[in-house]
């Protein structure tokens, strides 16, 4: 119950933001929605693809924390991040290449304005998630939740107030949009966003 309450409690913010976001964009515009949905659901498989690359590491550095083997633990951890952040290397050259098609993928013309700035700021966020989740899984196998579902709920509460803040332009800030959801998004997961 204390290690599993934390990991929950973190996946439900993560979900409310994700809802949050969506009436946010929505409210701004319909255009804007559908573009966000349609971006989300191409990173959906390339981001669940690098944090599911990530799970290796927990049951390896569980293992040695088991031990009390902490040199090998900073070791493990620290080949896992560059061996993560080469595969989100290669997935992000695979998201790339679609980026540079997305005219062939059906979309209404007046949508790809919208859909390739968001794109690209999602596409910038795919090494910031990498990190963390890396980080994440450390975590949690050292028997450690409640840390990151705390740095996951304060994440979650700048993306909200920053799509608060960028899409409707509020306090100051031009109003932006769907990019303006894509820069909170981006800036986000430096904080938090497993």
């Amino acid at each position: 119950m204390l290690l599993g309450f934390p990991i929950l409690v973190g996946q439900l913010g993560n979900i409310v933001t994700g809802f949050a976001d969506n009436i946010m964009v929505g409210h701004y515009s319909t255009e804007a929605l559908a573009a966000a949905s349609f971006v989300n659901n191409l990173f959906n498989t390339a981001i669940l693809g690098c944090v599911g690359f990530t799970y290796g590491l927990t049951p390896l550095v569980g293992a040695l924390f088991a031990e009390g083997n902490s040199l090998r633990i900073g070791a493990l951890t620290r080949l896992a991040m560059r061996i993560n952040l080469v595969f989100t290397l290669l997935i992000m050259a695979v998201m790339t290449a679609v980026y540079f098609n997305l005219h062939h993928m059906g979309l209404p013309p007046e949508l790809l304005p919208t859909v390739r700035p968001y794109f690209l700021l999602v596409l910038a966020g795919m090494i910031p998630v990498t990190v963390f989740n890396v980080m994440l899984q450390w975590s949690y196998a050292i028997g450690n939740t409640a840390l990151p579902m705390w740095i996951t709920l304060g994440g979650n509460v700048l993306n909200i107030a920053g799509n608060y803040l960028l899409i409707f332009g509020h306090g100051g800030f031009d109003a932006m949009g769907l990019t303006g959801a894509g820069i909170s998004t981006l800036f986000s997961p430096w904080c938090a966003r497993p």
